[in-house]
């Protein structure tokens, strides 16, 4: 009961904080929401591992950490790009497909899926291309422009799936320092990768606040997945995780008024079908 509750808990922080980053990537930049979040994040993190004061991780526990923030860093800025190039009520669906990513891992490691696994596996990938389709009669330019955001939306739900997997890992030793240690390495790299590529940030002042209360619903998030992880089935808990793109997309409805096609709702329950087929399997 705990860990559903905490697993249901980090669906809500993890989908309200993906709604205001993508909201806020179409007033600035994918990269200064990505910067002002992963910073208010780590920040974040270190509070909740001082205030838990757990004991230090032994070298062997490091690796998870570092894999899941590199990943985390990857994973932020394809998500708010994509949100900002195509509807948000299209593109979270498609970050729910994430939960293929550990079923496949598992496979790879020796777990052979049941019947309702491997169908919804079929079900998620039916729903992502179903949903990708653009519209009739829209404009070329658009087109092209919510396709780069569907395929980066793909692109960002397999990075949430390597994730997860680290989460995972690194939960098993503890989840305070693994939140602590990936959210440092996401910002580490990010700082590499600004350093290098040197893009323009476009960060407003007004946006601050905004950002920095998304990376404060990331941290939170995380740590409270990861806990979940250390006292639940993995299953159980990472469908219930996986529920936070239905968040996102309750929060676009209600104050964008985003609307989507019949076409689109279908494929969209076909996604999370899948991703409930893979938590019962």
């Amino acid at each position: 009961m705990l860990a559903a509750l905490l697993a249901l808990s980090a669906s809500l922080l993890w989908g309200s904080s993906d709604f205001l980053g993508g909201l806020e990537s179409r007033r600035t930049t994918a990269w200064a929401v990505a910067l002002v979040s992963q910073i208010a994040a780590l920040v974040t993190a270190l509070i909740v591992l001082a205030v838990a004061a757990p004991a230090p991780p032994q070298a062997s526990d490091l690796v998870a950490p570092v894999i899941a923030g590199l990943a985390l860093t990857v994973t932020a800025l394809a998500e708010y790009r994509a949100m900002s190039l195509a509807p948000i009520s299209v593109v979270a669906p498609i970050f729910a497909g994430a939960a293929v990513v550990p079923a496949l891992w598992g496979i790879a490691h020796g777990e052979r899926p049941g019947a309702v696994q491997l169908t919804g596996m079929l079900l998620t990938i039916a729903g992502i291309v179903l949903i990708s389709r653009p519209e009739r009669h829209r404009p070329e330019t658009k087109a092209r422009v919510n396709r780069a955001g569907i395929l980066l939306a793909v692109f960002a739900a397999f990075m949430i799936g390597v994730v997860l997997i680290a989460y995972d890992y690194g939960g098993e030793g503890d989840p305070y320092w693994t939140v602590g240690l990936a959210r440092a390495s996401a910002l580490l790299l990010l700082i590499v990768v600004l350093a290098v590529r040197r893009p323009k940030l476009k960060l407003h002042a007004k946006a601050v606040p905004v950002l920095a209360l998304v990376g404060v619903l990331l941290a939170l998030a995380n740590v409270l997945y990861t806990t979940a992880t250390t006292i639940g089935l993995l299953s159980v808990v990472a469908v219930l995780g996986m529920l936070s793109p239905g968040i996102t997309v309750v929060w676009a409805q209600t104050l964008l008024h985003e609307r989507l096609r019949p076409a689109q709702w279908f494929a969209a329950a076909l996604v999370l079908a899948g991703v409930v087929c893979l938590a019962l399997g």
